[in-house]
C-alpha cells in the first residue's frame, strides 16, 4: 500500500473475549441470520448485546457467506465499529479512558506504542462518531487455491490512504 505502519496492537482469541467481557459486552446490529457450525455463530438478525464469546463467534464466521473470508472481515469491522459505539455511549471521559487503556494492555501485545500514546489514541477514537466510519474491503481478484490477489482497482484505495487517509472514491 505504500503506507508506513507506525505501531501495532495484537491480541489472541482469549484476549479478545476477555476485553469484550470486561467492558460489559458490545451492542451489535447483526445484519442477517447466521448459523455456522464451525464458528458457533448462531444469531437472528437485529440489535443484540453480545458477550465476548458471542462477539468472537460472529467475528469468525465465514461459512455463512459465499465469499467466506471477505465477509468475515466485514463482520470483524462490524464488531469493532459497534464496540466503538458501545464505549462512546458509556461516555467514559478521561478517567474512564484510562481504565479502558489499562484493560486493553492486559490483553494485547503492543509494538512501538506506549501508555501515553495509547491514551491519546483512545481519546481520539472516542471522539469519532461510528456512523461516520465506513468499512472498505481491499478489492481482490482470483488467485491460486484460497489465495486472493489484490486487484488493480485497489491502487486508488491505497492512494486515498497515502495522501490524507480520507476515502475519496470508495
Amino acid at each position: 500500500m505504500g503506507i508506513q505502519i507506525a505501531y501495532a496492537i495484537t491480541t489472541n482469541f482469549p484476549g479478545f473475549v476477555a476485553m469484550v467481557d470486561e467492558v460489559g459486552g458490545v451492542d451489535v446490529n447483526v445484519p442477517r441470520a447466521l448459523d455456522d457450525y464451525y464458528s458457533g455463530a448462531v444469531f437472528l438478525p437485529g440489535p443484540q448485546h453480545l458477550t465476548g464469546d458471542q462477539a468472537l463467534r460472529l467475528s469468525r464466521d465465514r461459512h455463512d457467506y459465499s465469499n467466506g473470508d471477505i465477509s468475515r472481515t466485514g463482520n470483524q469491522a462490524l464488531v469493532i465499529i459497534s464496540a466503538l459505539g458501545t464505549l462512546r455511549a458509556q461516555n467514559p471521559g478521561a478517567v474512564g479512558t484510562a481504565h479502558l487503556v489499562s484493560l486493553l494492555v492486559r490483553h494485547v501485545r503492543m509494538l512501538n506504542v506506549d501508555l501515553t500514546e495509547l491514551f491519546r489514541l483512545g481519546r481520539l477514537a472516542l471522539s469519532i462518531d461510528p456512523a461516520n466510519v465506513r468499512n472498505v474491503t481491499i478489492p481482490v481478484g482470483s488467485g491460486s487455491g484460497t489465495n486472493l490477489l489484490v486487484s488493480p482497482e485497489a491502487q486508488s484505495l491505497f492512494a486515498d490512504f497515502r495522501d490524507d487517509a480520507v476515502l475519496q472514491t470508495h
